[in-house]
């Protein structure tokens, strides 16, 4: 391997956001693995979207960003919120969109 590229690569983030689009599916539960992995190797952006109609009743529908991380082992039992970004240099927003309004809104995981 060319030295050039070896330094390159641990130097500059290839990539610097993961989008993951939900539909709170069992089936996207893979989906959403894969992205978190993404983000925590890179040490980067993970922004998980929902588009439905009405009213989102529970942020808990989102994909569980921290308790997959503390299955992973990545991060203790019981950590805070705070714990992703702090020990892990990652963040993970959660943003539902609801298409009867077109409103948005946001939370960090």
């Amino acid at each position: 391997m060319d030295s050039h590229v070896g330094q390159a690569s641990k130097s500059v983030p290839f990539v610097k956001s993961i989008f993951h689009p939900s539909d709170f599916f069992n089936a996207s539960e893979l989906a959403f693995a894969h992205s978190l992995a993404i983000a925590l190797i890179r040490k980067t952006e993970l922004v998980i979207m929902h588009v439905g109609r009405g009213q989102l009743d529970d942020w808990a529908q989102f994909p569980p960003a921290r308790k997959t991380l503390e299955r992973w082992q990545s991060l203790p039992a019981g950590s805070p919120r705070s714990a992703v970004f702090e020990k892990l240099a990652i963040s993970v927003t959660k943003v539902v969109v609801f298409r009867s309004s077109g409103q948005r809104e946001t939370r960090s995981a």
